[in-house]
């Protein structure tokens, strides 16, 4: 049955690459979203023994040698936008937020989804599967003026007045370890 599946997927060799990843989590999510918990824990478990843990609260995973990732809710899918279509498309939902035409926004919401984009109205901000990031409407502080740009690129703050988050830092690190073992 579906537990065969988990000694033959941790048997493999090497470290798991991130389409691997990203195709568990796409199964995974799949499995989620029909209510198939027993499957979904499955892949959880497979995804545990290859060194990737999964972190539903926050939608993202982390690697043990400090590779991370967002979880999409509409499963594997590499984001195919690049950084001023994702701004623009942003921007037109947020214009449509205030217009409380809240249709087109969610339509735009999904399309962003589909294309490997989550949205973080809480937190204002956006973030696609490849790492990149911006914010929804006014800079969160450490993400620099560009609205989209890896942390740690040009156009950061500097001279450490930037109010860092939790997830700013452990991606700084991350990467940090990532440039160690290259």
């Amino acid at each position: 049955g579906a537990a065969d599946a988990a000694p033959a997927l941790s048997a493999a060799t090497g470290a798991i690459t991130d389409a691997e990843i990203h195709t568990m989590l796409g199964l995974r999510e799949a499995a989620r979203k029909s209510k198939n918990w027993a499957q979904a824990d499955l892949y959880r478990e497979q995804l545990r023994s290859r060194g990737v843990d999964i972190f539903d609260r926050d939608r993202e995973w982390k690697t043990s040698d400090g590779r991370r990732g967002v979880i999409m809710t509409e499963g594997a899918v590499q984001c195919s936008m690049n950084e001023e279509e994702i701004k623009s498309l942003v921007a037109q939902r947020e214009q449509a937020r205030s217009a409380k035409d809240f249709a087109t926004a969610d339509a735009l919401r999904d399309q962003l989804r589909k294309g490997g984009v989550e949205i973080y109205d809480k937190d204002k901000y956006w973030k696609a599967n490849t790492g990149v990031r911006g914010t929804i409407g006014m800079p969160r502080p450490g993400m620099g003026m560009g609205g989209g740009e890896m942390m740690g690129m040009p156009g950061a703050p500097a001279g450490g007045a930037a109010q860092l988050t939790e997830t700013d830092i452990n991606q700084l690190v991350a990467q940090r370890e990532q440039a160690r073992q290259a």
